[in-house]
């Protein structure tokens, strides 16, 4: 089955906020960050399935280098991001966008 990727607003905003961060902190980071995000959108799309499901059927990819991971759930062909959260974030946000 193919799949297509929505960000929802939240996920949005998430990288948005973490793009202009990392922007402050060093120059080129926010791309590294980009493609580090690029390449778990790739793993997701390949195969959503892969990943554990777990609050409310959400289901996540941890970004390579960076400490974020990628929150989504699965309707259909379609993988809509939830959000794009530290790892050190309350996991009740996540349930918080999931309701």
């Amino acid at each position: 089955m193919s799949y297509s990727i929505e960000l929802s607003d939240f996920a949005i905003d998430d990288i948005r906020e973490i793009l202009d961060w990392y922007r402050d902190q060093k120059d080129g980071l926010e791309k590294e960050f980009a493609m580090s995000l690029e390449i778990a959108f790739d793993q997701i799309v390949k195969n959503p399935l892969a990943f554990e499901s777990k609050i409310k059927q959400s289901r996540s990819v941890l970004l390579q280098r960076f400490p974020y991971k990628v929150i989504f759930k699965i309707y259909g062909g379609v993988v809509k991001i939830i959000g794009v959260i530290h790892h050190s974030r309350n996991p009740k946000l996540i349930r918080k966008r999931l309701k």
